[in-house]
């Protein structure tokens, strides 16, 4: 799973977020079968510039209010409705030092790494090693995420056995397509509104 919290920090593991830094909004996310690949990579920074279309059985109080900017401007340029999650332009994204982005157009040999920053006009810069300063809100906010949303899940086998319950594997009953549309929702209607 890619999410991406705003911080214009970009971070992988199984999961990867994306954190602002004020905000701690998540801008975006990826739900993925097998591990994280640099178009994942690629995908969730164009997510990130993306505007979220409100989903048919999501209700008003889940559309972004834009304050300034009228609805029919953000709906014009996004094609419909546009639900409660930021969109922008990053100006800088720092990334972890996992083989995902050590391949694919986020190499970090100069030809390819300037062609991405070129295109999606924002700098692409490591994280220092061994600074985990540098990436203080993605942790925090993968721990947030782990105690607000997965416990809540279905399938969710807990931190140790003794949070599994008696049937875990029965209990996991959710398609990618219904996880995918689960977070969605909980990080529009709930996340976006924790402070």
């Amino acid at each position: 799973m890619i999410f991406a919290i705003s911080t214009a920090l970009l971070a992988c593991k199984a999961e990867t977020w994306l954190p602002r830094p004020y905000t701690h909004s998540i801008v975006a996310f990826r739900l993925t079968l097998v591990s994280d690949t640099s178009v994942d990579v690629a995908m969730i920074l164009r997510d990130v510039m993306m505007p979220l279309p409100v989903r048919p059985d999501w209700g008003e109080e889940m559309e972004w209010a834009y304050p300034g900017v009228p609805g029919t401007v953000i709906a014009g340029f996004s094609g419909g409705k546009v639900a409660g999650l930021p969109f922008f332009a990053p100006e800088t994204v720092t990334t972890g030092h996992g083989s995902v982005y050590k391949n694919h157009h986020l190499v970090y040999k100069n030809h390819h790494l300037i062609e991405v920053q070129r295109v999606i006009g924002a700098t692409i810069r490591p994280s220092r090693l061994l600074r985990p300063t540098d990436k203080q809100a993605v942790e925090r906010a993968f721990g947030a995420i782990q105690s607000l949303l997965f416990r809540i899940l279905p399938d969710y086998q807990g931190v140790d056995s003794s949070d599994r319950g008696i049937d875990p594997e029965g209990d996991a009953c959710l398609t990618v397509a219904e996880m995918e549309h689960l977070i969605a929702t909980w990080v529009v209607k709930i996340w976006q509104w924790l402070r």
